[in-house]
């Protein structure tokens, strides 16, 4: 098996439908079918990025776009992320603490779902690199494999997001009125 990992865009895969690779960047194995694409006769099957990566905010930070922006650090600041995320890490993370251990990995059950939720998170250290252009949702302990919850954790989700992006937009407004930089 080799791996390597690709970015698609427009530019590199004009004749793909978008809806077929945002079914494949959302294709968590086990949970989903992969997505299989044959080029010049050979099948390639589409992994989950996320796995590993699920925040990408630096894919947009190409020369085109660092060269129109007045930062000296090369981010692109017109895109913001959202970014699900349970309370208490960041909080941690705020705080420089160590957030506490999720689950009891006692059995081998528990350490495939512990070994799962590691690789979902393992983006953490991007979105964290990335806190000055990230909205940090509270995602009230849900996972994104809970494909069961409640009108009551939808509303909770929902409510969160929008607290979240206001407080976010009134920050940075904040900022800017003070004429300071985002990273200021």
């Amino acid at each position: 098996m080799t791996v390597f990992p690709e970015i698609l865009s427009y530019e590199n895969a004009p004749d793909e439908k978008v809806v077929k690779f945002v079914y494949a960047s959302g294709a968590f194995p086990i949970y989903f079918q992969p997505v299989q694409k044959t080029v010049q006769g050979v099948v390639s099957t589409y992994v989950d990025g996320g796995v590993t990566n699920n925040y990408l905010v630096e894919v947009f930070d190409d020369k085109t776009a660092a060269r129109s922006l007045p930062q000296t650090d090369n981010k692109n600041y017109k895109t913001l992320g959202f970014k699900p995320i349970n309370k208490e890490i960041l909080e941690a993370y705020q705080n420089g603490t160590e957030p506490k251990p999720f689950v009891d990995t006692t059995t081998v059950v528990d350490q495939l779902y512990a070994l799962a939720e590691v690789l979902t998170s393992f983006d953490l250290i991007s979105c964290f690199q990335n806190h000055d252009r990230t909205v940090f949702i509270d995602d009230h302990n849900i996972s994104a494999l809970s494909f069961d919850i409640t009108a009551e954790q939808k509303e909770a989700l929902i409510n969160s997001g929008y607290s979240a992006t206001y407080d976010y937009v009134m920050r940075i407004e904040n900022i800017m009125l003070a004429g300071l930089g985002v990273n200021d």
